[in-house]
């Protein structure tokens, strides 16, 4: 139904999955049990002491300290304290190392489990997940300081020697300082009375990244512009010299603000590696990492550097795009994931088309095998993926000279036309004579009043067709017999009169198509934007802007016959090539999403349909501005979804806003101002105030009348809610012959059938077993019952509603 909107069944909506916290790892080292706390409070004493000792006095304070109380020496004790000397010496020193993975090797096994205890100044809720570094937990401020909940990492399962203390410290003020939107802070860290380390971090809600992507079904330029916030998060923390090394779509969340706009949130610096001043790490990798994410040096043993997150970036973008790993390692040894990863995967993209090819040639350079012939950086990454998104030449593609006029001719095809005109038009005037030259010049005036002419009748029969049409603001009230009439002549016309012009006379064939849909004379609209369409393929091509307006016009025709499917499948094609030749963020694809969005509310994808108005209302908003007339058709019909989802309070502001700026650009008589009013009372309706909804649905109504006649969708759709209205009053006998005035109608503009009287009649049929006229009742219920199931299928809202009336007559009383 159009978007003064019918009486659906609400549907509720999706609530956003929690993190998934569990961390994955491998170690090079066997696990250890856990250590003593006794036994570890006093070896970190020992360990301080020796540190702070001169070098020549290091062994005396060493035996002194391992020394029992009774003078001898504790040998078990020593050979600890030597141990943990022993590593601190190691080559390039184990401080040199970060501290995650020496935890990895340290505090693997055992170790009580702290939900309901305190840790620090946090009191622990609940466990969220466990992995190789630890144990995740949800937590509060228990200290009164302020009230907050965390992500509660608690690192190994038992204590850590000095040494590896002084390294948590390091990069807990490193990592504290990480501070970007796209980023979870690191709020607090320490140890806690039992000596195990622990940080809290910000806890973020939100769902992996691929399933966010997945559950929107977001078109390619739309996955990478979410993505292009994570390589922004990475790069943040390259420059601040530190490497995250597990990047993954569970440490990837996304979320959506109040305005609907997704936010990715990346989880976990805690098992990051510092860069020295060059880029470079200063050890080798080592302890915790996910494989299917890893780069070939971390299998292998290699050097840690910026590229190494750049590979896992590639594999998550790889994933986004196709929906499936670059390499399936699952189960492979590491020798055998080496090699598997030593090969370039397909390309990621299946659609074909040069911009396509851009964005393949991308993500097969981040996925390089060798490092030094990635991108160095998740910098250098995303300034590639800007360059698509811009339709620039990529740095990931050869820079041919073909290439790049190829990149400069798709990005600026009206221009590179003109000035190949401007071209060979210089060199005509430096080789013919002056005579020529007056010549050309005599046909270029011609032409320009040619196009002036053109300009001046698409003008002329623009303003004629938008007269004619009931919801266009120039309308002419009480005239439309006579704008029909000349609309008929000002068709004729078309044929010949721009014959000439195929830009204007397919403009003009799609504009009096719409006005014939608008005036429900369906067959002269059918076959004139059919028409417009093949002869705007046939002129500009199959995947032109000129040829995506016809499949949205064609789209708008098919939905007011009721035919929502094939619709939406117009919508879809007309919106795929604006995407592609016009961009995510242009209005014209925002007023295909708008559309799209529309119809896929009334087939019941309710999610989808949000999604897409949320997209287009933002674009909306910041090419046309707040107020314009368009930001409220998509704010109204996002109304309208939100009322279906029950979210009824979100629905009310929603129509609000679009009536006050309908009522101030059109007035509070226009037809668009009129459905406001009905959805903000059916809206009502819902919230069961209906006193206030019904005198608005009938003020609405009799704005309907007088403005679009006695004999419109809108009148019968106006008709149905006041009818549905009653009923929810139980005021079925009023309601019963609105419902069968709405029902004529409807059969007298759609002889063929449409899903609006299916549903109308359903209702009569319902009214008719509430008034206890059960025969009646009886063939109504089963004839739109069957029609509703064709339609719409066994799962939907409608249906639902439908059966439970049908069933209702086997509650009739015994004759």
């Amino acid at each position: 139904m159009t978007e003064a909107g019918g009486t659906d069944r609400p549907a509720g909506g999706r609530v956003p999955s929690g993190p998934d916290p569990a961390h994955g790892g491998v170690s090079t080292d066997p696990p250890v049990s856990a250590p003593d706390p006794t036994l570890w409070l006093t070896l970190r004493r020992i360990i301080d002491l020796v540190d702070e000792a001169p070098a020549e006095d290091r062994d005396d304070v060493l035996l002194r300290e391992c020394k029992r109380s009774d003078g001898t020496l504790d040998e078990a004790l020593l050979a600890e304290a030597r141990a943990l000397l022993a590593i601190d010496m190691e080559a390039d020193g184990f401080l040199s190392e970060a501290a995650a993975d020496r935890a990895v090797h340290l505090l693997t096994e055992g170790g009580p489990d702290v939900a309901g205890e305190r840790v620090g100044p946090w009191e622990v809720i609940e466990l969220l997940g466990e992995g190789g570094m630890g144990a995740v937990y949800r937590a509060r401020r228990a200290d009164g300081a302020y009230d907050q909940n965390v992500a509660l990492k608690m690192i190994g399962r038992g204590l850590a020697p000095p040494t590896l203390l002084d390294r948590f410290r390091l990069e807990r003020q490193i990592l504290a300082g990480l501070r970007h939107p796209n980023v979870s802070r690191l709020l607090d860290g320490g140890l806690s009375d039992a000596g195990q380390p622990y940080f809290a971090m910000e806890l973020v809600e939100g769902e992996p990244i691929t399933d966010y992507v997945e559950r929107r079904q977001l078109d390619t330029e739309a996955r990478v512009r979410l993505f292009r916030q994570v390589t922004d998060a990475v790069a943040y923390a390259h420059r601040r010299l530190v490497v995250h090394r597990d990047l993954k779509p569970s440490n990837v969340l996304v979320a959506e603000d109040a305005k609907g706009r997704p936010r990715a949130t990346l989880l976990d610096f805690g098992i990051a590696k510092l860069l020295d001043d060059d880029g470079e790490l200063q050890t080798r990798t080592g302890g915790a990492l996910t494989p299917e994410y890893a780069a070939p040096e971390q299998i292998s043993g290699g050097e840690i550097t910026t590229a190494t997150d750049v590979y896992a970036l590639g594999v998550l973008l790889y994933e986004l795009l196709s929906g499936r790993r670059p390499h399936e390692t699952a189960g492979l040894s590491p020798t055998a994931t080496e090699q598997a990863l030593q090969t370039l995967p397909p390309p990621p993209t299946a659609a074909s088309g040069q911009r396509v090819s851009d964005l393949d040639a991308v993500v097969l350079k981040a996925l390089a095998p060798e490092a030094d012939r990635r991108y160095p950086s998740a910098d250098a990454f995303g300034d590639d993926l800007d360059s698509f998104l811009g339709g620039l030449p990529v740095q990931a593609k050869a820079p041919t000279a073909v290439y790049r006029i190829q990149t400069f001719v798709r990005r600026h095809p009206a221009g590179v036309a003109m000035a190949a005109a401007l071209a060979l038009l210089l060199v005509g005037f430096s080789v013919v004579t002056a005579t020529q030259a007056r010549r050309l010049a005599d046909e270029r005036d011609r032409a320009e009043t040619e196009a002036r002419k053109s300009e001046e009748v698409a003008t002329f029969l623009g303003n004629l067709f938008d007269v004619s049409n009931p919801l266009s603001p120039q309308a002419v009230r009480g005239d439309t017999l006579t704008a029909r009439t000349i609309l008929a002549r000002g068709a004729d016309r078309i044929e010949t009169d721009l014959a000439d012009d195929p830009a204007v006379q397919v403009e003009m064939m799609e504009r009096i198509g719409l006005v014939y849909t608008n005036l429900g004379l369906y067959d002269e609209a059918e076959a004139l934007l059919d028409t417009a369409l093949t002869r705007s393929q046939g002129a500009f091509g199959d995947e032109s802007p000129e040829a995506s307006q016809i499949l949205l016009s064609l789209g708008q025709h098919w939905h007011e016959r009721g035919e929502y499917e094939q619709s939406a499948a117009l919508y879809r094609q007309s919106l795929d090539i604006r995407q592609l030749a016009l961009g995510g963020d242009h209005e014209s694809t925002a007023e295909t999403q708008h559309y799209l969005g529309v119809t896929l509310k009334d087939l019941g994808e309710l999610d989808e349909s949000e999604a897409l108005l949320r997209d287009a209302l933002v674009t909306r908003r910041a090419v046309l501005g707040d107020t314009s007339l368009q930001v409220a058709y998509t704010l109204n019909s996002l109304g309208n979804v939100l009322r279906l989802q029950e979210r009824l309070g979100e629905a009310n502001e929603a129509f609000a806003e679009v009536l006050a700026i309908r009522r101030d650009r059109l007035g509070s008589d226009h037809p668009s101002t009129a459905v406001t009013i009905s959805n903000l009372a059916l809206a009502l309706r819902d919230e069961e105030r209906f006193d206030e909804a019904e005198p608005l649905l009938r003020e609405s109504l009799g704005h309907f009348r007088r403005e679009l006649g006695e004999e419109h969708l809108y009148v019968a759709i106006g008709l149905n809610n006041l009818a549905d209205t009653l009923m929810k009053q139980d005021k079925d006998g009023e309601a019963e012959p609105l419902l069968r005035d709405a029902i004529a109608m409807m059969q007298s503009l759609h002889p063929d059938g449409h899903p609006a009287t299916a549903l109308m009649e359903d209702k009569l049929g319902g009214a008719l077993v509430a008034l206890t006229r059960y025969n009646e009742a009886e063939p109504i219920l089963q004839r739109s019952h069957a029609a509703i199931l064709e339609t719409f299928g066994p799962e939907h809202a409608y249906t639902t509603t439908s059966r439970e009336r049908l069933a209702a007559l086997d509650n009739r009383p015994t004759p």
